[in-house]
């Protein structure tokens, strides 16, 4: 976190969402063992055969279903308060919801 805080992304934004995706999908520096690859290592082991794009897609499709359903269930299957905390429109957390086929269990909002 100190790393991010002290680099300035000088309003790109495309810059510090990929240093936040890289840091997520290899965590943290020293939080694993010298020994054992961290667990998000481990898990992109099999797209590493793929092409490139191929496999990128497949790495961020997992991310975004299991996301949006850790945030569903954090909100309370709430779509606005989903989107205020992951800082997107409500309508773009509708179109991942959709593409996930993922669904809230009422239309509150």
């Amino acid at each position: 976190m100190a790393a991010l805080e002290s680099k300035p992304f000088a309003g790109n934004v495309r810059e510090l969402r990929n240093a936040v995706q890289r840091a997520l999908a290899l965590g943290a520096p020293g939080a694993a063992s010298a020994s054992r690859p961290p667990a998000a290592a481990a898990s992109i082991e099999p797209l590493l055969d793929l092409p490139y794009k191929d496999g990128l897609a497949q790495l961020t499709q997992a991310f975004e279903l299991r996301y949006l359903e850790h945030a569903l269930r954090e909100c309370g299957g709430s779509v606005s308060a989903v989107a205020r905390r992951a800082g997107l429109s409500r309508r773009y957390v509708q179109t991942l919801m959709v593409r996930h086929g993922l669904r809230r269990d009422d239309d509150r909002d």
